[in-house]
């Protein structure tokens, strides 16, 4: 139930953001990937310190061990937190103080 509530949100995102460009809509999917990837792994990392199990995130301790299901989680929210700052950083204003591009022309 709650999987499909979040699907509805995410497809109500997506169509209120159609109006604008592909630009605005590509860094607005890439941070809710983001999020949605931090989420997912430090619930993960929480649920598994209070001894409980998450199935999202223990298939891989099932598989390969707990110690690469932690780094797999640990690696989860390292992402999540990478795309957020990548989708929201701001293009225009990136200045090289070493470099200017102007005195090779």
């Amino acid at each position: 139930m709650n999987n499909i509530a979040f699907l509805c949100v995410v497809y109500l995102t997506l169509q209120f953001n159609q109006t604008e460009n592909y630009i605005m809509n590509r860094k607005n999917l890439t941070t809710i990937v983001g999020f949605l990837l931090f989420l997912l792994g430090f619930i993960g990392i929480v649920i598994n310190m209070v001894g409980l199990h998450f199935a999202l995130t223990d298939w891989v301790s099932y598989f390969l061990g707990s110690t690469i299901g932690f780094i797999f989680k640990i690696l989860l929210v390292i992402t999540g937190v990478v795309l957020v700052i990548l989708a929201n950083g701001n293009d225009e204003d990136r200045y090289d103080e070493y470099f200017d591009g102007n005195a090779f022309k």
